[in-house]
């Protein structure tokens, strides 16, 4: 999003700049925001687009075509009636902005929504907030594929994978079970100098996906734990 504009003039003001691939359908489906209302039929999840703007963004991502018919897109917080151009915003508005109005606009049951790293620039209990959003999405029948380094959001995932153990009623509506989702770990291998993928089973008696971000943790902690010990025999050598 940040680059959109950059984009957009080098299409006016260079030769032989048409984009392709992945690019031109990406700059097609942003220019064709700002052409009506949604698409298709009636999403039913379609309040989850207000839950990302409301809970997560604060603020309203809006396109604005009445000057050109190259979308302007803007950022304006809740309460307030000024909006600034998106590449203004924050890290997290620009990222999270596309999602907001793909749910808005276009995102229909049965397709497939694709994120790279939802949680980039996200605060730790957002991140947890942006996982129930997307299990909002599975619910409605959208089919969710996110590759993440963030073991906040994948323990809430757990946590939603647990709640379908309690009885109707106790978890708020808002659970998956262990069929609906999968992980899968991604290791490179030096010897081999590729990558090796393995399917990672929830773990019902942690109610976890156990991909080895713990052990980082763990490895912290112990590094922690052996700094403060030689301190601790430092003072303790130096009072003697």
């Amino acid at each position: 999003m940040h680059s959109y504009p950059a984009i957009v003039h080098s299409l006016f003001h260079r030769e032989n700049t048409i984009p392709s691939g992945v690019l031109r359908d990406y700059l097609a489906q942003l220019t064709g925001l700002s052409i009506g209302g949604r698409i298709g039929a009636q999403f039913p999840g379609e309040g989850i687009a207000r839950q990302l703007e409301e809970d997560i963004l604060e603020g309203k991502v809006t396109v604005d075509s009445s000057q050109s018919r190259i979308p302007q897109f803007l950022f304006g917080q809740l309460g307030m009636q000024a909006q600034i151009p998106l590449t203004l915003a924050s890290s997290m508005v620009s990222e999270l902005a596309p999602m907001a109005l793909f749910l808005e606009k276009r995102i229909q049951p049965q397709d497939f929504l694709i994120i790279e790293e939802p949680e980039s620039h996200l605060h730790p209990a957002t991140q947890a907030a942006l996982a129930r959003m997307l299990v909002r999405l599975v619910q409605n029948e959208v089919r969710v594929i996110i590759t993440t380094h963030s073991d906040w959001l994948l323990d809430q995932l757990g946590n939603l994978v647990r709640f379908s153990q309690l009885p109707a009623g106790q978890n708020n509506g808002l659970s998956l079970s262990p069929e609906q989702m999968g992980v899968w770990l991604f290791q490179s291998q030096a010897e081999s100098q590729g990558t090796v993928v393995q399917e990672i089973v929830y773990d019902d008696e942690s109610g976890t996906y156990p991909v080895g971000f713990g052990d980082v943790a763990a490895a912290l902690y112990n590094e922690w734990a052996d700094a403060a010990n030689k301190i601790a025999e430092q003072r303790e050598d130096d009072r003697n």
